[in-house]
């Protein structure tokens, strides 16, 4: 299976959900940020009745340009980067507590990272790029806990473990030729980036 008929296949997913969803009336909404490793930032947005919500999420975003030049060696180096990952799914709520609520569920999830890097010395024919693309798709499974810190702000943690196809492909490009390796396959499993902190407000 390509990287293309995986998101196909996750975008026919998600349309379908969507029109689901249409045949539901909201009567909660959350809206905040999430959370990953203390050092990766995204947004969500939940609407739904209290005991079942719709999740939408955008996580990952990172785009940068750099450029360093050394006067004395006339090296330059370019650096470039840019990723996204959306995610759409549906959890359910139990309360356990006036305060504390078990929550489960999962989402269906897309994404992609990009990075080049290139060296140059001043003479064309030395300059070197390196190019990595990663695409993905796939399942997360959720699982996690709410705290009310009031009626209106609640914070959550969640454990993700994923299912995913991934698409990687590294290019080293210079003067005389472009070498180019790809590699794909299924992962599922759990890991320190699987879990996943949110602040939220809902009304």
């Amino acid at each position: 299976m390509t990287i293309m008929k995986t998101i196909v296949l996750i975008c026919t997913a998600m349309l379908l959900a969507c029109s689901v969803k249409a045949q539901d009336t909201p009567r909660q909404h959350e809206v905040g940020l999430t959370f990953q490793n203390f050092d990766s930032f995204g947004l969500t947005y939940r609407t739904g009745t209290a005991n079942a919500l719709w999740r939408f999420s955008a996580f990952n975003f990172s785009m940068e340009h750099s450029k360093a030049k050394w006067d004395v060696s006339s090296n330059v180096t370019k650096y470039n980067r840019a990723g996204l990952g959306i995610a759409f799914g549906k959890e359910f709520r139990k309360s356990i507590h006036e305060r504390f609520a078990f929550r489960y569920g999962g989402d269906i999830v897309a994404g992609f990272n990009l990075r080049s890097e290139k060296y140059s010395n001043g003479n064309p024919d030395t300059d070197v790029e390196q190019k990595y693309q990663t695409f993905y798709g796939g399942f997360n499974f959720m699982v996690g806990l709410n705290y009310a810190l009031g009626e209106k702000v609640v914070i959550g943690v969640e454990l993700l473990p994923s299912l995913r196809y991934t698409n990687d492909t590294q290019k080293s490009i210079n003067s005389t030729s472009t070498q180019k390796t790809t590699t794909d396959g299924m992962n599922f499993g759990i890991s320190n980036s699987s879990a996943l902190l949110s602040l939220v407000y809902r009304w």
